[in-house]
């Protein structure tokens, strides 16, 4: 008996569009878009400035705190963003039947957690100290303005100066610092840095010597 010709078999219809969106918001993709949403918290103008602050104050405190509170809150945001959005995008659904180990999603949520405790603990850090105490000291970009106009020199002048900080003070070392790349920014001086522990300075902590009196007295004017 003769056969019949095979029955063609019709191509399945196009997936709908909101089919295709909805790929984006399974199960797995839930780790990218938790690290989107908190990166744009952080970004959020208000909060951006009041994480700003809470990094700035637990800088002080030194340590691994430190470290975590010296990156720009706004880049922080904006990295954790983009790695979630790459996440979303990336990172697919296995296919139906296909056993795959959940690597991607336990690291996934496993950055989430470190990123939103990091956070956390150095704002929470930053708030208490500046809700108890007084708050570690730093030039702004106005005093180190202030600071380069003041201590030019003609072409051809030299000074050397010594900035000596006690290694007990909680903030001398990050206001040095700033101290000192505010002087050696300019040209014709130079800074020499000392740290000295067990030996009472003075209540600010910070000592700054120099041949010539006129040399500190340029700086301390700007300081004031």
């Amino acid at each position: 008996m003769a056969r019949g010709r095979p029955k063609k078999v019709a191509p399945p219809p196009p997936p709908k569009a909101w089919e295709r969106i909805r790929v984006f918001f399974t199960k797995r993709k839930l780790p990218g878009w938790a690290l989107v949403l908190w990166g744009m918290f952080t970004l959020l103008p208000e909060w951006n400035e009041k994480f700003e602050f809470w990094s700035h104050v637990a800088h002080s405190v030194g340590g691994w705190i430190s470290v975590s509170a010296s990156v720009p809150s706004q880049w922080v945001g904006l990295i954790m963003v983009a790695v979630g959005l790459l996440y979303v995008i990336f990172i697919g659904e296995p296919n139906k039947g296909v056993q795959r180990h959940p690597f991607w999603p336990y690291l996934a949520w496993s950055v989430v957690a470190i990123c939103i405790t990091c956070t956390v603990i150095v704002a929470s850090i930053g708030y208490t100290i500046s809700a108890v105490g007084p708050l570690p000291r730093r030039l702004t970009a106005a005093q180190i303005a202030e600071i380069k106009d003041a201590i030019r020199v003609p072409a051809g002048t030299n000074y050397l100066i010594d900035v000596t900080t006690n290694m007990a003070c909680s903030d001398c070392a990050v206001y040095a610092s700033q101290l000192t790349m505010a002087i050696e920014a300019v040209q014709g001086w130079h800074v020499i840095n000392a740290a000295v522990g067990g030996v009472k300075l003075t209540h600010h902590g910070i000592i700054l010597r120099g041949a010539d009196s006129s040399e500190k007295s340029l700086i301390l004017a700007a300081l004031n």
